[in-house]
């Protein structure tokens, strides 16, 4: 090298740490592990999608205290990064499987619920169109207006559960939040929802909801057209399943990168297993799937209480957090200076 010149970097890959499935709780990681070994791909992958199945079920139930002072909420931004013919399809669906059998059989269970809702939804708007006229021609006292004005303040229709949603707008995913008391998730094996945001359906696309429903922030619509939006404390959980120059692309778009979005996402980049795969891999044994379907069933079956309870860290925990926080902290003025906005939202991230 020239005088002066430092030591040129070699163009080899940079091992990653291996997955920690050890991590996750006993059922999550042998169910991990069982997937992984089924589909022919790395345990990362299973592992990063069970992140976000845990915070559908989560998220607006609990949230968590890092230090007196400071609380972050259950839900993730994470986005699984693979080529084509990497199998994400499949090892999604296997990962969903228990949530998208839950949602199935509690609408079956609650389908004459929500057709009873849907038609004393009709029959009260039929008895407000009828004391209104009323009113209008003197023939009814203010009184009845303001009973049947309760009445509708008070009803609360029966919807059918909807746990995530795929192929969505913006606008869409607002009122899928305000409908479903200000939680949902995103979950997609593709990363279309980038298209979207990027305008290339419309010009005028609004990405608030993205920014505001990962931190809490109050969201409010009005809007010409629309009935008013105002949802306290939203939660949004993200999972998408992408691939390389998708991502290249969304990190390379400055309005997602200077409001923010993509600082939120956890990325998750598993090194490829085509070439080395076997035909005849190990099925996941109906013990292992039961074992993880339980868990996450008893996590759905959580009562969303009036506000999230919080889970405060153990002494070993907290000593960790502070320890890793501390590490980082003058690293995003040098070490990780160009990825400074995602650094910084790491230690969250992690805490979550």
């Amino acid at each position: 090298p020239y005088p002066g010149w430092s030591e040129p970097l070699p163009l080899s890959r940079f091992t990653m740490a291996p997955f920690p499935v050890d991590a996750l709780p006993q059922p999550i990681a042998d169910y991990v592990r069982a997937v992984a070994e089924s589909t022919q791909t790395p345990v990362d992958m299973a592992g990063s999608i069970v992140l976000s199945v845990l915070s559908t079920c989560l998220q607006k139930k609990y949230r968590i205290q890092g230090k007196p002072g400071w609380v972050e909420p259950l839900n993730t931004y994470v986005i699984v990064i693979a080529p084509p013919s990497e199998r994400k399809s499949s090892v999604l669906h296997l990962m969903l499987q228990p949530v998208n059998d839950y949602e199935t059989e509690y609408n079956k269970q609650n389908a004459a619920a929500v057709e009873a809702g849907k038609m004393q939804k009709r029959v009260l708007e039929r008895r407000q169109k009828a004391v209104e006229d009323k009113v209008a021609k003197g023939n009814a006292k203010p009184e009845e207006l303001k009973r049947i004005a309760q009445e509708a303040a008070d009803f609360e229709e029966v919807s059918p559960m909807q746990l995530y949603v795929d192929d969505i707008t913006t606008e869409k995913l607002v009122a899928v939040i305000a409908k479903n008391h200000g939680h949902a998730a995103l979950i997609s094996s593709e990363g279309g929802i980038f298209d979207t945001l990027s305008g290339i359906y419309t010009k005028t696309v609004n990405i608030d909801v993205m920014l505001k429903g990962y931190s809490g922030d109050t969201i409010r619509v009005d809007r010409i057209g629309r009935e008013s939006e105002s949802i306290m404390d939203p939660a949004l959980t993200i999972l998408l399943m992408a691939q390389p120059n998708v991502v290249s692309s969304v990190l390379s778009n400055t309005t997602f990168r200077g409001r923010g979005l993509t600082a939120r996402f956890l990325y998750s980049m598993p090194v490829s297993s085509v070439g080395k795969r076997k035909y005849r891999s190990k099925a996941v044994t109906d013990e292992t799937y039961r074992g993880y379907e339980q868990l996450v069933v008893n996590l759905l079956e959580d009562e969303y209480p009036e506000k999230p309870q919080t889970i405060t860290l153990s002494p070993e925990a907290d000593r960790e957090l502070e320890a890793f926080a501390n590490w980082l902290e003058p690293k995003l003025t040098n070490d990780y200076a160009e990825m400074a906005d995602w650094a910084g939202k790491l230690v969250g991230n992690v805490l979550r």
